[in-house]
């Protein structure tokens, strides 16, 4: 065999090799070794999926809120009650869950109790539409006794009677006119031994509000 001859196959088999690395290429995206400069294919791993029944992440999970307790200082939740008032309708604290109370505790023939009772026909008048009720709360008197007071001066807001003192008592009414704020949950605000004053009532509402 000669030598140009020799070469001639070598080169031959060379373009053949050559040729079919190219198809390969072509039909497999590449040909030998990886390149070590080229980007690595990034690897995704699968997304986990919660087990049946468990909270996604997307859903927040919100601790329930824990009520005051229930007592007669500020911040706490004021006591509930159930009364009659002079119409002989039922006075339940705990419905009127959602609206500011100005709990009043008077009598007829108390002179503190006279003397605001003209703030509270105002408090009434200036704020009932905007969800505060005022409720005077009588012991020891009668349904006309306290009708024919009311008439007389005027009085707008509702009148309760604690026929048997089991609310006075509950409140711990050492003392009258006492007067207790109560917001919209039912958690008492302010408190007052003595009488009121139209600035005390403004100011006191303005939270409830």
């Amino acid at each position: 065999m000669s030598l140009h001859g020799s070469i001639a196959r070598r080169r031959a088999g060379w373009w053949s090799a050559a040729l079919l690395c190219l198809v390969i290429m072509s039909m497999a995206g590449g040909c030998g070794a990886p390149d070590p400069l080229a980007p690595a294919t990034p690897t995704i791993p699968p997304i986990p999926r919660p087990p049946s029944g468990s909270p996604t992440p997307f859903e927040a999970t919100v601790p329930p809120v824990k009520a005051p307790a229930i007592g007669l200082d500020v911040g706490q939740t004021a006591p509930d009650f159930t009364i009659r008032d002079v119409t002989g309708n039922t006075v339940r604290l705990s419905d009127l869950r959602g609206r500011g109370v100005l709990l009043n505790f008077w009598a007829t023939w108390c002179p503190p109790c006279r003397a605001e009772i003209p703030y509270l026909i105002a408090a009434q008048e200036k704020y009932g539409a905007k969800g505060i009720v005022v409720i005077g709360i009588d012991f020891g008197e009668s349904d006309d006794q306290v009708k024919r007071f009311a008439q007389e001066n005027g009085m707008n807001f509702r009148l309760a009677m604690d026929d048997t003192g089991e609310v006075y008592q509950t409140y711990n009414v050492r003392g009258i006119p006492t007067t207790y704020f109560i917001d919209r949950n039912g958690v008492i605000v302010a408190k007052q031994s003595g009488g009121i004053n139209p600035a005390l009532i403004d100011r006191v509402l303005a939270k409830i509000l």
